[in-house]
């Protein structure tokens, strides 16, 4: 199975888009954690650029996600 690395998107300071109350940031994270879970149930190994609310730019997170030797990485936005 792969070595996947899901990035959720934005973070931190850096909202994303915002409107009727939402935030860009706080979507993709709940949408990463559920593609992760999926993922992991399939025998995939997961790294996440983020779990939690923290912002990293995105060439810090493709080091790291480097680092780890992911085979696909996926990053996670929405309008």
């Amino acid at each position: 199975m792969a070595k996947i690395c899901l990035d959720a998107g934005h973070g931190g300071s850096d909202p994303g888009a915002c409107g009727y109350g939402r935030k860009e940031k706080d979507d993709v994270l709940k949408v990463v954690k559920r593609v992760g879970t999926l993922l992991k149930e399939k025998g995939h190994s997961i790294y996440y650029t983020r779990t939690n609310d923290i912002y990293e730019s995105p060439t810090q997170k493709a080091k790291e996600a480097n680092s780890a030797g992911v085979v696909f990485f996926a990053s996670f936005h929405r309008n």
